[in-house]
């Protein structure tokens, strides 16, 4: 994942970390870029909220905690992975989410977006007549 990020930039001071710093060509001179994972993630979650879908009141109430958290988090202590190592699945999720989206977008056949949509009514609706049967001889 460290070799997909955004570009590195000269650090304005020597970076200060516990104990294992390589991975990034420049050692502690450099700051590394941000993984690409979380700017996607972060678009996908954006997504999850603006687009009409039958989870969408989910992702409302979740997204902004879960960022909230986030922030929370690596605000209060030091930003090693164990504090990211929790959010990266649910990163992992909204991408998958996103790339789910141009499947429903265009697909042909119509994808149940809202409640309507899912009610037994309609699917009574939508299945072919049956045929009336005669009686039995």
């Amino acid at each position: 994942m460290i070799a997909l990020r955004t570009p590195d930039h000269p650090a304005r001071h020597p970076r200060w970390v516990h104990d294992f710093a390589g991975g990034v060509p420049g050692g502690l001179q450099v700051m590394p870029g941000i993984p690409l994972l979380y700017p996607v993630a972060l678009l996908a979650m954006l997504l999850a909220m603006a687009l009409p879908s039958p989870s969408r009141r989910f992702h409302l109430a979740w997204v902004p905690i879960m960022l909230a958290v986030w922030y929370l988090a690596t605000l209060v202590g030091v930003t090693n992975a164990r504090y990211r190592f929790a959010y990266e699945p649910f990163c992992l999720l909204y991408i998958l989410l996103l790339a789910d989206f141009p499947v429903r977008h265009y697909s042909r056949t119509p994808v149940p977006v809202g409640p309507e949509d899912w009610t037994p009514s309609r699917a009574l609706k939508s299945r072919p007549p049956e045929a009336p049967q005669s009686p039995a001889p």
